[in-house]
């Protein structure tokens, strides 16, 4: 199904005159009201969202922690404490099941952060940097400009294939599917802009120092995507990333800054954030390896151990991606560097598959040595040793997980390959 709001927004701005208006016309939400030729367009595209939002609110896409939205909440308003905004407009975050590297910001007040920008951020100030700049977006109108630019044939046409042809079936992982907020991402894709992100930039930077944060925070933000970049091939969210105003040049504007702005000491308070972050990053993990990115979920899984090296949880994840690494090895093709594929293929398809089996087995069974009462490992090494045909292992790892969770939800599932390997185990005998 191809987005309704990208198409409803594309016709919107295809409907009308084909001229854009003054970017002095646009004028920031808390500083004073849109001219009356420009409010009404405001007005059809605040409709459009608010559609949408319906639309996604009845569905599984949203990850769910209180603690965590609690988090994020208290970190947020003092972000917007300079905000004048209108009582219409009511600043909230949520948090996207996506595992790829974006926020995204709506011009109702709403932020929306991705688990896997959470995944890939170091510390608390990274983030307050991150969701400062979307803040600002929507102060500056930045969305409603980009939407009546649409008007312009050539910014219009550059969007389409984004709009219809998904960027990869990542965008809205859990149920979003196709149904992204296409045309804003259309926005991250094409930028808003050199002025429009610059001055994104620097009102997220001086608001982080306002608050205390260490300005550098925002160097190592362009250092994440950077580092995603040189990782992956292109595509998925790199599309998102390299496509921005240079993010290089964008670095450099900051580093300026901080040398004409020496800070006091403060703190990036990088334990708070991994502590309160900790389970999204699991589940990020887990989002990376249901959609067959084994290496962004391998990266996942390895930020955690390093925080935490005694998590069973953790090296299960990383023993499940390792295992269903050889019967994918075309998608880590088109997923990593060509760098990082040539160090792969020089160790042959076979060396690879053992390479990877071998890890499976290694981080399953220290998984168990940590919990020995934790069920998925069980299930992980049955399917491991039948993927291998050693059909006696199978059968003792799926009975002990079975013993250990009765009620397990793929009991049925189990049983059956249980019942398959006694059939295939007496035809060899008979």
């Amino acid at each position: 199904m191809k987005s309704w709001l990208g198409f409803t927004l594309l016709v919107w701005a295809l409907a009308a005159g084909s001229c854009a208006p003054n970017r002095e016309e646009i004028v920031p939400v808390s500083s004073r009201e849109l001219p009356a030729h420009l409010a009404d367009d405001e007005s059809e595209v605040r409709q459009v969202v608010s559609d949408f939002e319906r639309y996604l609110s009845g569905r599984e896409v949203f990850y769910r922690d209180a603690a965590l939205e609690t988090y994020l909440r208290k970190l947020t308003v003092p972000l917007a404490s300079s905000l004048d905004w209108p009582e219409s407009m009511k600043l909230r975050v949520k948090i996207l099941r996506d595992p790829t590297v974006n926020a995204v910001s709506l011009m109702n007040g709403h932020l929306y952060v991705h688990t896997g920008i959470l995944a890939r951020l170091d510390s608390e100030a990274e983030l307050a940097f991150v969701l400062a700049h979307e803040l600002a977006h929507i102060d500056h109108r930045d969305t409603l400009y980009q939407m009546i630019n649409l008007r312009r044939k050539t910014v219009t046409f550059k969007v389409l294939d984004l709009l219809f042809t998904p960027v990869a079936s990542l965008v809205g992982a859990g149920g979003l599917s196709e149904m992204t907020l296409a045309l804003i991402y259309a926005s991250s894709v094409t930028g808003y802009g050199r002025e429009a992100e610059a001055g994104a930039d620097l009102f997220a930077i001086e608001k982080i120092s306002r608050l205390g944060y260490p300005a550098q925070a925002a160097l190592r933000f362009f250092e994440v995507l950077m580092a995603e970049k040189e990782r992956y091939k292109e595509g998925h969210e790199i599309f998102f990333l390299s496509s921005h105003p240079s993010n290089r040049r964008r670095k450099a504007e900051l580093t300026e800054w901080i040398r004409a702005h020496p800070g006091q000491r403060s703190s990036a308070r990088r334990g708070r954030y991994l502590r309160a972050t900790y389970a999204v990053r699991l589940e990020n993990a887990k989002l990376n390896l249901d959609l067959g990115r084994f290496y962004h979920a391998l990266d996942d899984v390895a930020k955690l151990l390093r925080q935490n090296p005694e998590d069973p949880a953790a090296y299960y994840v990383r023993a499940e991606i390792y295992r269903n690494l050889p019967a994918n090895w075309e998608k880590v093709r088109e997923e990593v560097s060509e760098e990082r594929w040539k160090r792969l293929e020089a160790l042959g398809q076979a060396g690879r598959a053992e390479r990877w089996r071998e890890k499976a087995l290694r981080d399953y069974r220290k998984s168990l040595q940590l919990e020995p009462g934790y069920a998925p490992p069980y299930r992980g090494l049955g399917v491991l040793f039948l993927e291998l045909e050693n059909f006696p292992e199978a059968k003792r790892y799926f009975n002990k997980y079975l013993e250990i969770d009765p009620a397990a939800r793929d009991r049925r599932s189990v049983l059956r390959h249980l019942k398959d390997m006694e059939a295939m185990m007496q035809g060899g005998k008979a």
